[in-house]
């Protein structure tokens, strides 16, 4: 858990972290599809968003998807996404 903390100009793994009233600037933010990080009060600014490992994955088979003409299957997974309660997902901004 990191509270009150602020990351500049570095790579932050995100999976499985909790992170309180923290800053981040210009870092580079990781999510590789592991446990799903937990932010509260957190601010980002100028950074980069990463995706590795099965969080990247899926975003390759929901493009692949996309492209061969399913866009509508697409378009219902990020539905489904939008009714998923917050506290299911247990990542607040």
């Amino acid at each position: 858990m990191h509270k009150g903390k602020r990351f500049s100009d570095r790579r932050v793994d995100l999976d499985g972290q909790t992170l309180i009233d923290c800053t981040f600037e210009r870092c580079k933010l990781v999510f590789s599809g592991g446990e799903l990080p937990t932010f509260h009060g957190t601010t980002f600014d100028s950074c980069q968003w990463i995706f590795g490992g099965a969080a990247l994955r899926t975003g390759l088979f929901l493009a692949l998807l996309r492209d061969l003409g399913g866009g509508e299957i697409v378009n219902g997974f990020i539905e489904q996404l939008s009714r998923v309660p917050r506290s299911a997902t247990s990542a607040r901004r």
